[in-house]
């Protein structure tokens, strides 16, 4: 699951979240900064920041990180950082240390059972405070579908979404720096992983290997707990006459050895159904082709939504259909189809500067597959169906625009190159246009050309060209301004373009 708010912004207070900002900004500029840049950059008074760097310093002595955090008038601040720090340990800390957060942890592990006062009192905070913080966290996770019961120090709501929302929420606040979860030891379920590789034969890498021992722990909690998952039919047809569903049931039945028959085996099908939305697709593996084929076999909800995309994609995009149809990009989309589908508080990520970058880069191809997964939904009308949507464009249109060439279907820019000395700008002018700017050029080399074309650049004066709207002067030898007019100007005449009405 993507996060619809950053974990800092679900647990930190603001001078929290500005004490982090700060160690990020001076670990990443490794020098001399003055207050008033840091001001600058915090969007706060010198005299804040300086306050900041006493709150921080505490930090620093107190856990003895091996940091050194210096202040000179004539200098600024310098943070000077051990080569062998993670600078993530301090994130790791504030978040850890806050109250929403212990609020949190208490209601997953059920480990507290004072009063909500006696809480606020051990964590010198006022009632009122405490309320006025934990209400801004239920409303920023309502989304997920869990509430938050502050008189029990209970999470509520449907057992698979507790599971993946704290699993996912635990994962991006530790990012497997701390192993969060009190009544399981990592050791004791490491083993599992080793033997999972081998039923699946797949070989993971560490990142999915921690993430999958974050799932089976909250799992593992919530047994420990008595929260068990019901008998559901969309688990069920995940598992049911999967060839890979008995090479693990053994494996499923020490995991939960404490449990009666009818738990574990209910337990069992859920911890098989989660393999189902891991991207386990770095190589064609039989277990990938087994999974594509069970579920075009059994027809399932995912694959219906999958092969739907493919259909309305190869229609649109008919020469890229080869590339959408291998065994990796199928696993991939029926993935993340499989997730939206078993988790129905999937949430997007509203953080994806690169999606959104993507979406700038190319917008008819991205706005074209945008429509492509409209039409998918349309019909839909369930809970967090625009979230579900939205997840599958972020993750789908990454993944098509690293495999296609999708320049080519963006709005053709015709260019002409104007040069009243050499040949030798024209050639270079072209060689830099297409290094460094994203759009889909085509090139005129006729001088009377320029009524057809939608640009004419030049490197010289050129007093009585028709069309001066269309005329700019620049130089790839300045990569300041006129680099910046240049692309300013491009996008204009592409976003018109994209905006005109077909004749």
């Amino acid at each position: 699951m993507d996060l619809h708010y950053k974990v800092e912004d679900l647990f930190l207070r603001t001078e929290d979240r500005r004490i982090l900002e700060l160690t990020e900004y001076l670990n990443h500029t490794g020098d001399w900064v003055t207050a008033k840049d840091v001001a600058t950059r915090l969007d706060c008074s010198t005299q804040t920041v300086y306050a900041y760097t006493e709150k921080l310093d505490y930090f620093i002595a107190q856990n003895d990180w091996p940091l050194t955090l210096e202040i000179a008038k004539s200098k600024g601040i310098r943070l000077t950082v051990s080569t062998d720090f993670y600078i993530g340990t301090i994130r790791h800390h504030l978040i850890t240390s806050s109250v929403v957060f212990k609020f949190f942890d208490a209601c997953f592990h059920e480990n507290y059972f004072r009063s909500l006062t006696a809480f606020a009192e051990e964590n010198f905070i006022s009632i009122p405070s405490l309320n006025t913080y934990l209400s801004d966290f239920q409303n920023k996770i309502a989304p997920y579908l869990v509430r938050i019961d502050r008189a029990n120090f209970r999470l509520i709501g449907e057992e698979h979404h507790i599971r993946y929302f704290t699993s996912t929420i635990y994962w991006h606040c530790s990012n497997g720096l701390k192993w969060p979860f009190k009544n399981i030891s990592r050791e004791q379920m490491l083993p599992y992983t080793e033997r999972f590789k081998v039923a699946y034969q797949l070989d993971f890498n560490n990142i999915v290997r921690e993430k999958l021992l974050y799932r089976i722990a909250a799992c593992k909690t919530r047994t420990i707990h008595a929260h068990f998952i019901p008998d559901q039919s969309n688990i069920n047809e995940l598992v049911l006459g999967h060839p890979y569903y008995r090479n693990v049931v053994a494996i499923h039945r020490d995991i939960y050895a404490e449990l009666d028959p009818v738990h574990t085996n209910l337990e069992s099908s859920f911890l098989f159904a989660i393999f189902q939305t891991f991207a386990f697709f770095g190589a064609e593996t039989d277990y990938l082709q087994d999974t594509i084929h069970f579920h075009q076999q059994k027809n399932t909800l995912s694959w219906q939504k999958t092969k739907k995309f493919l259909d309305e994609f190869s229609k649109v995009y008919p020469r890229e259909a080869h590339l959408v149809h291998t065994s990796r990009v199928l696993g991939y989309l029926l993935f993340i189809q499989t997730r939206l589908f078993l988790f129905s508080n999937t949430q997007p990520d509203y953080y994806y500067e690169d999606f959104i970058a993507l979406q700038q880069k190319y917008p008819a191809f991205s706005n074209s597959i945008s429509a492509i997964i409209d039409s998918l939904y349309r019909s839909e009308d369930g809970a967090n169906t625009n979230e579900k949507k939205l997840v599958f464009l972020q993750k789908t249109t990454r993944l098509l625009i690293s495999l296609i060439p999708v320049i080519k279907y963006e709005p053709i820019i015709y260019v002409l190159i104007a040069s009243g000395d050499s040949s030798v700008f024209v050639d270079y002018a072209m060689s830099e246009l297409r290094r460094h700017f994203d759009f889909n050029f085509h090139f005129l080399y006729n001088m009377e050309a320029y009524l057809e074309c939608d640009l004419v650049i030049a490197d010289s004066y050129f007093p009585d060209f028709e069309g001066s709207q269309k005329l700019i002067y620049w130089s790839p030898a300045n990569h300041s301004s006129n680099w910046n007019a240049l692309n300013t100007k491009l996008v204009d005449i592409r976003d018109k373009k994209m905006n005109r009405p077909e004749v």
